[in-house]
């Protein structure tokens, strides 16, 4: 395989962080080489368990960055979701707008979609795609061997390849970095382990009370009725039904609830009876918008369930040989819409680092049938391989605590959403918060648009957590009388003084209250509001 003036890198894992990585390279020069573990997407049918995603502007600040159009075409396919559209059980809808007004906003797009949206660019900008290449963690070795004599880069790479119902191995070895994107069951991290390179941990939601979480897909039909504009939540404390709209009109809505215990899990719920009685009792207003009873019913039997889970791994890399990237090295439950997002931030991260140090590229060798077939490239010149250590190490410093912080955000929203939406006085809270952003903008962001918008301006995740967890003290200092009040209405009437209440609320208390306790939190972070932007 030929070198450019750059030089080779490899990339495992062909998903939307490899793929966009490999475009992203391929155009700065490199060139790159993905090996994807299934076959190509492309040819593949959606398998009914793809949640939509959510991207915003730390996504798309990545898309952006390698200019020609990207970031307007990958908008192209997707839908503008300007808030949350709350379905209580009572029968009452409350809207939540994301950001201070309908010019901030995420956007819905189909994970299967941009998936095969960006292997298609990159295969067109030159990458090269080994499908159906299964890296093999026991044989892979990113220790010291004949490739990389001791010096920062070098590794082999053995996968297994089936054809016609027949394994067989494959041998590659790359003098050159090894970027590895294969999501949250990351071969490659395994590899890493099993040689001594990371620990980590793989805790999959409710784990913890033995609960655990997992997921369905569920169509909405193109007459749904359903505004397009919003993501829709059916808030039901243990189990919640969410959907986002896809370009044709039609919605993809996803079913989150106890995978194994009690009778409101998956496991419980096996048959078109207890599925029919579940859906009736818990999403009565949701069923004619899926498409009736027995459509409902037969998603639920027949989709295939999904697992949620967080990854925390001890270190991502290994030198300058290999690195993790994305869901591989910090994969999260999906509930602040900000997987692809933060993945998508590792490459705007980690491409900046590479510029900075005008790393150059190796070279790997051919793709064999046998280890002694495969040709062993000359290694890469020690100071450039050093080079990539340190960027390693550099791009592991910046994006470490933010990725935990990120973590732990999604956690907390997936209790927000299951639960508290359904609140009264959290409901109350949300609203206030709206007024305070758009009557202060320059000193208070909602933790929502802080994440979700922000990324420049040191507004980073870490940075988010740590002011929101301020702003909410104040908030609910804030709504403590007048949610007094909201308690104690005992008929289902509280939802129409919920906008009267949230006006009585002081703005300048309200700004006494900021100038105190966030403003110099600020400061003290370095954070500039002003970058906090759609």
């Amino acid at each position: 395989m030929s070198c450019t003036a750059s030089g080779d890198i490899v990339v495992i894992g062909a998903g939307l962080v490899g793929a966009l990585l490999g475009y992203i390279l391929q155009k700065k020069g490199y060139s790159v080489t993905i090996f994807e573990r299934y076959g190509d997407i492309r040819q593949i049918p959606s398998l009914g368990r793809s949640i939509n995603l959510s991207i915003t502007s730390r996504g798309l600040r990545a898309c952006d960055s390698i200019g020609g159009g990207l970031k307007e075409e990958i908008l192209s396919l997707a839908v503008p979701v300007v808030g949350r559209v709350l379905h209580q059980q009572d029968g009452s809808v409350q809207f939540q707008r994301y950001g201070k007004d309908d010019s901030e906003c995420n956007y819905s797009i189909s994970r299967y979609e941009l998936n095969k949206f960006l292997i298609a660019k990159a295969e067109a900008a030159g990458t090269k795609f080994y499908f159906g290449h299964s890296l093999d963690a026991k044989e892979t070795s990113f220790d010291d061997n004949s490739v990389n004599g001791g010096g920062a880069v070098g590794s082999t790479l053995v996968f297994d390849v089936t054809v016609d119902g027949v394994t067989s191995k494959r041998y590659v070895n790359c003098a050159c970095p090894v970027l590895a994107c294969d999501g949250g069951g990351s071969r490659a991290r395994f590899a890493m382990k099993e040689q001594g390179f990371t620990q980590y941990t793989e805790t999959l939601l409710g784990s913890d009370t033995n609960e655990v979480h997992g997921y369905k897909e569920m169509l909405f039909p193109i007459d749904s009725g359903l505004r397009q504009d919003g993501l829709h939540i059916w808030p039901r404390n243990s189990h919640m039904l969410m959907a986002l709209a896809n370009l044709d009109g039609s919605m993809t809505g996803t079913l989150y609830m106890n995978t194994n215990a009690g009778s409101l899990s998956f496991d419980a719920i096996k048959d078109k009876e207890s599925a029919q009685k579940f859906f009736e009792t818990y999403y009565a207003d949701a069923l004619p918008l899926i498409g009736g009873a027995e459509r409902a019913v037969d998603q639920m039997l027949k989709n295939p369930n999904g697992l949620l889970g967080t990854v925390r791994a001890d270190t991502w890399a290994h030198r300058g040989r290999v690195l993790l990237l994305g869901d591989a090295a910090h994969a999260i439950v999906p509930f602040f819409g900000q997987g692809m997002n933060c993945g998508f931030e590792d490459i705007f991260h980690m491409t900046r680092i590479i510029d900075a140090h005008a790393c150059k590229g190796g070279s790997i060798g051919t793709v064999a049938s046998s280890l002694a077939e495969a040709s062993v490239p000359a290694q890469m010149d020690a100071a450039d391989a050093n080079v990539w250590e340190t960027v390693f190490e550099e791009y592991f410093k910046e994006r470490k605590t933010n990725t935990d912080a990120i973590a732990d955000l999604a956690l907390e929203n997936f209790e927000e959403m299951r639960d508290r939406v359904s609140d009264r006085k959290f409901l109350l809270q949300k609203k206030v918060e709206n007024r305070i952003e758009n009557a202060i903008p320059e000193k208070f962001r909602s933790g929502y648009a802080m994440v979700c918008y922000g990324g420049i301006g040191n507004v980073s995740y870490r940075n988010a957590h740590t002011l929101s967890r301020v702003q909410n003290e104040i908030l609910r200092e804030l709504i403590a009388e007048a949610g007094a009040q909201l308690d104690a209405i005992t008929d289902d009437s509280w939802p129409s003084v919920l906008d009267t209440l949230a006006e009585s609320i002081s703005m300048d208390a309200a700004e006494k209250l900021v100038d105190a306790r966030v403003v110099p939190l600020q400061r003290e972070l370095g954070v500039d509001l002003s970058t906090v932007s759609h």
